[in-house]
């Protein structure tokens, strides 16, 4: 039976400038290296105007009891994540400047992973941006999932767009949520409701009128091919979850 790996990834839709401190999305990822070793990934979306990066934490846990966490994980790198031209970067608040920009940080890390049915890798922290469907400003939880029970060795889909979407209201969008996945696994695509650790993940509670499903008025992704399509006609961030199984 070929192993199936689900993956989690907040992402902010932006149609104005946005300023806080909380971080803006990520997603996790894995890859087998062989003999149940594998590399973990975290990449995390950060607004350039929020508070400078921490340490992060990942928690391990799987159906077989065992749980473990990998601590003050450092990025591996940073780059820029901001959808502006290339002639704005220079101004982005990544830069000193006075433009909306947001990096994206990658932190990795190598575990020794058991053979089990189901592990699952989370990450959270206490608070997310303020958005237009989603109410308050619960934590922000992301897992990927891996079975491993025969030790068989295989990796996880990656994002294939790693920019935060920052479109304009009343223009339609076509924005790709599509993976890419090395050993040729079918991928399938669903937008999920957003969750918050406490310390279980619990889902978070919309606006009236939005869900996990339809974050926003007509927003749809393609099952097949994870293009995410709508039409933003309000000022305001969409919280906004895909799963790539």
């Amino acid at each position: 039976m070929r192993i199936r790996n689900t993956l989690l990834s907040f992402l902010t839709f932006i149609w104005v400038p946005v300023f806080a401190d909380h971080y803006a999305g990520g997603s996790i990822t894995t890859r087998c290296t062989g003999n149940n070793w594998h590399e973990v990934t975290l990449q995390l979306f950060r607004n350039c105007s929020g508070i400078a990066l921490l340490p992060q934490t990942l928690n391990f846990s799987n159906t077989c009891g065992v749980q473990f966490t990998q601590t003050n994980l450092t990025p591996t790198s940073l780059q820029d994540a901001s959808s502006l031209c290339p002639d704005d970067l220079p101004n982005s608040s990544c830069n000193g400047g006075s433009l909306l920009g947001f990096e994206l940080a990658t932190y990795q890390t190598q575990v020794y992973l058991s053979p089990c049915e189901t592990w699952t890798i989370s990450w959270n922290i206490c608070c997310r941006n303020t958005s237009l469907n989603v109410t308050g400003t619960p934590g922000l939880y992301i897992e990927t999932t891996v079975r491993n029970q025969n030790g068989v060795c295989n990796a996880a889909p990656t994002f294939a767009n790693n920019k935060v979407p920052m479109v304009c209201v009343n223009q339609p969008v076509t924005f790709d949520a599509s993976a890419v996945e090395s050993d040729g696994d079918q991928l399938s695509y669903e937008l999920i409701t957003a969750r918050f650790a406490s310390p279980a993940p619990l889902p978070v509670e919309y606006v009236g009128g939005y869900s996990g499903t339809t974050p926003f008025t007509g927003m749809v992704i393609d099952a097949a091919s994870g293009m995410i399509t709508f039409t933003p006609t309000l000022a305001g961030a969409i919280i906004v979850v895909v799963k790539i199984t």
